[in-house]
């Protein structure tokens, strides 16, 4: 097909006949569309793209073939390959088709640039200007077709010339030439030209943007307009920028100097212009970074001058030079020098001020260099990394009051520096170590200085910057501190893990749950986390735990309030935090800087004694710490507590079932024995509560608290002597009347140890002046227990009584075990429980008392060391005591407890001279309360036994007594002989039972002698009549 429109193109189509060749024949010959399966895009379409054809073709004989002609119509539009089919049909005179090729496809090729005429979309003619406006848009068309992709080429040139040889503009341009990519059916494009954007002073100029041509060649053209003009103004001041050269800008001079240069220079030098310069006083008080400096004063420090600079054509530079005469100040003192009215059309540029300088230490001279390499750009990684290096170098020698601000404000500068482009300081590994050293360093040398902690906030945040996943974890550590930055999207219930001291688990920090409930997933979060392993620049009052500080904040969020509060646990190297003067503590900056307590709160079990840690909630953002007392001692821990409630628990138990047990009166040692369990669990008592409120309460409870203890363990000891006396009188000295010691014994055990405190506090609070908090107090302030604070008082008013009545109890049961025959008449008796024996009770009673003295010596121990060892043997002694009391005083003795007083006998109906099955007898006590004998029956639980029980002597004292009710206890004269004083008591025990003696069963002589039993033949025939002992 052609693009002459109205035109049409014709082709020869042959049909072939083959084989049988005899007669002549015909076939017809049909256009139709196809073939099968052909995009409907690419089908031509009947009379508008070919004529149809339906043409019966004839065949002679022996013809083998035949044309026919196929008209294409010619049109002036793009299009791209269409196809359609002929077929034939309908053979005549026995011929047949060949079933393979009966039909044919046409095919007429894409034609009149099927894939686009391009050009711009009008004539252009644009001004554009490096200054203010740097870039122009162009926007390219394709006509005609646009059925496939194709690449455009333009190129800018300096020349009207379609030969781009030599006329690119790379200097002047972001990009010089280029390629568009046209898609299939897109029609339309945009080229955008941009300027460099340099300081070079450049004349006006114009040059030419090219369409060069278009690929694939065959199937596309370019067309006009096709060149577009555009045209640049003079820029970056052609005619003169004024301004104070880099080395210029901040000039520095020592004392000893004359006069000080400066440099101004001009960008662009094609005509010749002037400005003018003068020097300047600073009024008030000047500041470099935050540092104050003193103003140098005119005329004084340096010479007032006013003054024109003229630059000739081509003159780029000149230099200005100013006295100076420092008068003899400490620190810095400072002057301007500005540059003002330019000649018209040049202009000023950003530098117009110089600063000059006089320094008179080493430390701000470098201070200065390196604010000026810092100041001025451009800045290079050498830069960054010679300050970094010359600010490591300072730390030492730093004056916190002349020099900090001045330092602070170099490292920021650097900080920011380093991240005004990517990579950031993160990837700058030089400078971010320098300054880790840095802010280790300023830690172990600048007390008192929270701003820093800003500084180091600054510096986590940098290393985030060109983090565009918001995803980075940084981690970095040094001797005094760690730092933690982080980017998150969303930062709910974040936590931090701190480094672990030596041996010590880490510190932690956590947001709660709730802190981002408000904020979107869309915005990115810089978290930081800094631990400070010394608190030198939050000094104030008391030392936080561990010196450990931790500070989080989150970048420009005001979160100075939560309302959940954040948690943080800070722990101590050392064995423990006592449970006392615990605090949470944030840092207030304002109005003064100090740890203040409002918001924070101590969570947890806030009367452990065995943390290693304190728990902390603060609503408050920022630095966070904790205060407590620590030390290397145990303290009294749960098991040592409920070894006690325990105790007290038993020791009531024991008081409640004596108590209940006695029907009558009971003996004089039981009931010294109970005042002892009483003074036992009344210090078990005390105790408790001092283990508990020894860290809350105020002077005066803790006083109180050490007063009982030391009462009732000084009253514990005596009566235990006291004990030990009444036994050595009723066994030594066969003293049956102890019980008219008794209210002696009352005074004894528990006014003593009253007599004894009461002496102390005159001597401690009169005579020594102390005050009553060092009488009596916390003994080691850490709220553990109260008792006597002083050393030397604790062992003179404590431990000597406890050492006097402890040598007192074991003379008294030394010389007991001694007293020789004695001991074979007191250890059968049962002057302590009902039917047991003296010889087991007492040294049961014995190791009771050892218990119960080791028990407080480790108690005293551990009070005094804090030790595991003593905690553990306190623990385990005072289970003893206990286990020893249930088994001993409650239930083994229970039953002689229930069993006390006077007998009846059974009226029933027994055979002359014999007594009721299983009778038995006690003694009567020597020590009874009251001088009335009684004496006890018991029926056993066997009733098959016809012997009588072991008979025991009523008593063994042979000392006379009267009883208003049961009259006189004649004394003998002499000693009876043994077997008279084993009949007189079994006559006795007859009359009192109305009964008789068996007359079988008894022991012969010999074994009565030995067995102190009646004899067999000893038989007394008892009438039932009441009589009383006088008459015997």
């Amino acid at each position: 097909e052609s693009n002459v429109l109205g035109a049409v193109t014709q082709h020869i189509i042959t049909i072939i006949r083959s084989r049988g060749l005899f007669g002549p024949a015909n076939v017809t010959v049909q256009t139709i569309n196809g073939p099968a399966g052909t995009d409907p895009d690419q089908l031509a379409t009947a009379g508008a793209d070919y004529v149809p054809l339906d043409q019966v073709v004839h065949f002679a004989e022996f013809q083998t073939s035949e044309d026919v002609v196929v008209t294409i119509n010619n049109d002036n539009m793009a299009e791209i390959n269409e196809t359609f089919s002929l077929q034939l049909v309908n053979p005549t005179n026995g011929a047949r088709l060949d079933t393979q090729r009966t039909t044919a496809s046409v095919v007429i090729p894409g034609n009149d640039d099927q894939y686009g005429v391009f050009s711009f979309i009008q004539a252009y003619n644009v001004s554009i200007n490096e200054d203010s406006m740097p870039s122009v848009t162009f926007t390219i068309q394709r006509k005609q077709g646009a059925f496939g992709p194709v690449t455009l080429q333009w190129r800018a040139q300096s020349e009207n010339s379609s030969n781009p040889v030599n006329n690119v503009l790379p200097e002047q341009l972001v990009q010089s030439f280029g390629t568009l990519h046209f898609e299939k059916d897109v029609t339309q494009k945009t080229l955008t030209v941009k300027l460099e954007q340099d300081t070079t002073p450049e004349p006006p100029s114009q040059f030419y943007i090219y369409l060069l041509s278009a690929s694939p060649a065959s199937k596309t053209s370019i067309v006009y307009p096709h060149v577009a003009l555009i045209r640049s103004g003079s820029n970056d001041f052609a005619s003169g920028i004024f301004q104070f050269t880099k080395t210029s800008r901040f000039a520095q001079v020592e004392p000893a100097a004359t006069s000080v240069t400066l440099t101004v220079s001009r960008g662009g030098a094609l005509t010749a212009e002037s400005v003018m310069f003068s020097t300047v006083e600073i009024s008030g008080t000047p500041q470099i970074y935050g540092q104050a400096v003193t103003a140098a004063v005119k005329d004084v420090d340096y010479v007032q001058k006013s003054q024109t600079l003229n630059f000739p054509i081509s003159t780029v530079e000149r230099k200005i030079t100013i006295t100076i005469q420092p008068r003899a100040v400490n620190g810095i003192s400072v002057f301007n020098v500005t540059l003002s009215n330019p000649s018209f059309p040049s202009v000023l540029g950003t530098y117009t001020t110089a600063q000059v300088s006089i320094v008179r230490t080493q430390n701000h001279k470098k201070l200065l260099d390196d604010r000026t390499k810092l100041e001025t750009e451009p800045v290079t990684p050498k830069d960054t990394q010679d300050v970094a290096d010359d600010l490591d170098g300072l730390v030492p020698d730093i004056d916190p009051i002349n020099d900090l601000d001045f330092f602070i404000g170099v490292t920021e500068k650097l900080i920011n520096v380093s991240t005004f482009t990517c990579p950031s300081l993160y990837d700058q590994t030089f400078v971010r170590d320098r300054l880790m050293s840095i802010f280790s360093k300023l830690l172990s040398n600048v007390n008192q200085q929270p701003k820093l902690g800003d500084t180091v906030k600054k510096f986590a945040y940098s290393l985030l910057r060109c983090d565009t996943s918001c995803s980075r974890n940084v981690t970095l550590s040094t001797t005094n501190l760690a730092v933690q930055a982080r980017a998150r999207r969303e930062y709910s219930g974040e936590a931090f893990v701190g480094q672990a001291p030596a041996g010590q688990r880490s510190d932690t920090l956590a947001f709660p749950r709730s802190l981002g409930e408000t904020t979107g997933l869309n915005t990115c979060y810089n978290i930081s986390f800094i631990e400070y392993y010394t608190s030198a620049w939050f000094q104030e009052g008391k030392p936080v735990l561990n010196n450990k500080v931790l500070s989080i904040d989150v970048e420009g969020q005001p979160l100075q309030s939560l309302s959940t509060g954040l948690t943080y646990r800070i722990y101590t190297t050392e064995k423990r935090v006592a449970s006392k003067g615990g605090e949470c503590l944030y840092w207030g900056y304002s109005p003064t800087g100090k740890w203040l307590q409002a918001g924070c709160e101590r969570i947890g079990d806030s009367t452990s004694v065995d943390d290693q840690h304190v728990d902390c909630r603060c609503t408050r953002v920022g630095d966070l710490a904790a205060r407590g007392i620590t030390d290397e001692r145990i303290g009294w821990r749960t098991t040592a507590r409920v070894s006690c409630f325990v105790c007290i628990v038993m020791m009531f138990a024991v008081l409640l079932l004596h108590h209940i047990g006695h029907r009558e009166e009971m003996m004089v040692a039981t009931k010294l024995f109970l005042h002892l369990i009483f003074a036992l669990m009344a210090m078990e008592i005390i105790l408790v509560a001092a283990m508990y409120q020894a860290n809350s309460t105020n002077t005066t409870g803790c006083f109180a608290l050490g007063l009982l203890i030391h009462f009732f363990a000084l009253a514990q000891f005596l009566w235990m002597s006291i004990m030990a006396y009444n036994f050595y009188r009723t066994f030594i000295f066969e003293d049956d009347e102890t019980d008219r010691f008794y209210f002696r014994y009352i005074v004894g055990g528990w006014g003593a140890p009253a007599a004894a405190i009461i002496l102390y506090a005159l001597i401690a609070g009169s005579g020594l002046d102390w005050k009553s908090s060092r009488i009596y107090g916390d003994v080691h302030g850490t709220g553990d227990m109260c008792f006597i604070t002083d050393v030397y008082a604790a062992l003179l008013s404590g431990i000597i009584p406890v050492v006097l009545c402890a040598g007192t109890l074991t003379f008294h049961f030394i010389m007991i075990y001694k007293g020789g025959s004695a001991k074979a008449k007191w250890s059968t008796f049962d002057d302590f429980y009902l039917d047991s024996d003296n010889g087991v009770e007492v040294p049961r009673l014995i190791i009771f008392f050892a218990i119960i003295s080791f028990t407080w010596l480790f108690g005293g121990l551990h009070l005094a060391l804090g030790e595991s060892w003593t905690e553990i043997l306190f623990i385990v002694l005072n289970f003893a005591v206990t286990v020893y009391a249930l088994i001993m005083y409650s239930f083994v003795r229970w039953h002689s407890l229930r069993t006390k007083g006077s007998f009846t006998p059974d009226q029933g109906n027994y055979p002359l001279g014999q007594l009721p099955t299983s009778l038995s007898t006690s003694r009567t006590s020597i020590g009874s309360s009251g001088s009335k004998k009684q004496l006890v029956l018991q029926r056993q639980p066997s009733a098959n036994d016809p012997d009588l029980a072991r008979m025991y002597r009523p008593s063994a004292s042979s000392q006379g007594s009267y009883d208003e009710h049961a009259g006189y206890n004649q004394p003998r004269a002499g000693p009876l002989p043994e077997d008279d004083g084993t009949e007189f008591d079994d006559l006795m025990y007859m009359l009192k039972t109305g009964g008789s003696l068996p007359t079988s069963g008894f022991p012969d002589d010999e074994e009565r002698h030995s067995d102190k039993q009646p004899l067999a033949s000893e038989h007394y025939q008892m009438r039932r009549i009441s009589i009383a002992d006088t008459h015997l």
